[in-house]
Formats: structure tokens, C-alpha cells, sequence
């Protein structure tokens, strides 16, 4: 389980850090997670890589999209974690992300209030897809991608 995270973006000289039980921080201050409590209000971002694809991503994005104020990509699957974690975004989901992109920024959701769930994706021992959203819209997320969170891993590690 992870116990400590950290994540830096350079770019706008922002360090966001998590210890289990102590709280999340940007540049020291303490964060937390959106106060949204309804999915169409919702801002969630999501990533797309090679693995996949098919009528599944289309399902899922038009979903997405549907039922929420906007879907965001920005191609780093941490920073939208960290963002999460501060109120930028209302949620994460990913469907085949490498847990040294999740870790920290899972603990950092979890430790600024929001609600995280990893799930092993078969055949790709180091991937998996993953949704942390603020804690009201877990549910309904839940529900829309058809995901259980009693399938969920504990760890990024568990197999």
C-alpha cells in the first residue's frame, strides 16, 4: 500500500504530496477534493493510449460525455490525479494506466478526501484501470462505467 506520494509539475512550480493519514498538500497548503455533488456538473478527465480501443472507448466516452459537464485528456495520468486530489477536477478514470502513474496520485485523492479504486487489468501485470473522482460522484461513476468496486484491488500491487 502506498504509504507516501509526490508529484512535481514543473510547469507551474506546483509540488503535490500525500502521507497515509496526514493529509494532501500542494506547495504546503492543504487540498481537497471538489465539494460536486452531482455527475452532470462534473469535470472528469481521462487518458487514451494503444491498448485501447474498439467499441468499448467509444461506449465509455459517449457516456462520459453524456452525463457529464466535460471530459478533459491531458495526457498525464498523475497531474490529473493531482488535480483531483485539489479541486481542479471532479474525477479520474482511466481504463489502462501503469501503477507508477497511480500510485501517488491515488494516495493523494484518497488523502484529500476523495474516494479511488484500482482495478487489475488481465494479461498486463503492471497496468490498470482506475477511477478516483470527489467523494459524492464515486458512485454514480461507479454505475455509469459499469465498474464494482468489490473487484477492486486493495493495492497497486495486488494480483
Amino acid at each position: 500500500m502506498t504509504q507516501v506520494g509526490v508529484i512535481y509539475d514543473p510547469v507551474r512550480d506546483e509540488l503535490f504530496s500525500a502521507v497515509r493519514g496526514g493529509g494532501a498538500l500542494m506547495n504546503g497548503v492543504p487540498v481537497r477534493c471538489a465539494p460536486t455533488a452531482v455527475l452532470a456538473e462534473a469535470m472528469i478527465a481521462t487518458g487514451l493510449n494503444r491498448y485501447v480501443g474498439g467499441p468499448g472507448l467509444t461506449d465509455e466516452l459517449a457516456a462520459l460525455a453524456a452525463h457529464t459537464q466535460k471530459v478533459r485528456i491531458s495526457g498525464s495520468a498523475a497531474l490529473d490525479l493531482a488535480w483531483t486530489a485539489c479541486g481542479r477536477l471532479d474525477g479520474y478514470f482511466e481504463q489502462h494506466v501503469f501503477v507508477w502513474d497511480l500510485a501517488a496520485g491515488m494516495l493523494l485523492v484518497d488523502e484529500a478526501g476523495g474516494r479511488s479504486c484500482w482495478w487489475r487489468r488481465p494479461g498486463r501485470a503492471h497496468q490498470r484501470a482506475c477511477l478516483a473522482t470527489a467523494p459524492a460522484i464515486f458512485p454514480p461513476m461507479l454505475a455509469l462505467l459499469n465498474l464494482d468496486e468489490r473487484n477492486g484491488a486493495r493495492t497497486c500491487f495486488d494480483d
